[in-house]
């Protein structure tokens, strides 16, 4: 074998022998000539430069910050929308169910926390004083409710993101009789709509 391919000509016989092998195997084959000293080389095409050869790390190691999973942040999302609620409650005049000056003020903060967040939800629910029947109170409360609801959906809040309920007289904020007790019991609560399990009327 060393014989064979150890004169010039069996060197010329190898090469021919090698680019036969590559063509039949589908690779792509450059031309290669070997001078008169064994060593092989490749020219380059017309007009191609020859550029240095770029050394590429094996490893390279990307640090990543940790991702919030959609879980939690809908969650925290939700939290501070909560939050923000806290000192939103609407009280009206006796037998009135229009919203108050100051009750259009805490709306409109109301509706940019809802549009802030798409996916949460309220439920404005309405309240009574104790005075006046039971059916009364409830169709006052359930009024005034879906009086603030209306005026949410008036500020561009998508109306599946609010729902109205009444409670009537059932739930006072303060037990008494006086005046300043029917005052704050005569009121809407906005809360988030799955704080508590009475289904809207």
């Amino acid at each position: 074998m060393e014989r064979m391919f150890g004169s010039r000509g069996g060197r010329r016989l190898l090469c021919a022998a090698l680019t036969g092998v590559f063509l039949a195997s589908g690779c792509a084959v450059a031309r290669v000539t070997v001078d008169s000293g064994g060593n092989a080389k490749t020219p380059l095409a017309s007009g191609e430069a020859s550029e240095p050869r770029r050394q590429v790390p094996v490893v390279m190691q990307l640090a990543f910050a940790p991702q919030e999973s959609d879980l939690v942040r809908a969650q925290r999302e939700i939290d501070e929308a909560t939050r923000a609620l806290e000192g939103t409650a609407l009280f009206f005049e006796t037998d009135k169910a229009d919203l108050s000056k100051e009750g259009k003020v805490k709306l409109y903060r109301v509706a940019q926390i809802l549009r802030r967040y798409p996916d949460f939800r309220i439920r404005i629910e309405g309240h009574a004083d104790a005075r006046g029947t039971l059916a009364y109170n409830d169709a006052l409360g359930q009024k005034r409710a879906c009086n603030a609801r209306d005026y949410l959906l008036s500020l561009q809040v998508d109306e599946l993101q609010v729902s109205c309920v009444s409670f009537g007289k059932e739930r006072p904020l303060a037990p008494g009789d006086s005046d300043a007790d029917h005052q704050l019991n005569r009121r809407n609560d906005i809360v988030p709509a799955q704080a508590r399990e009475r289904a809207p009327r």
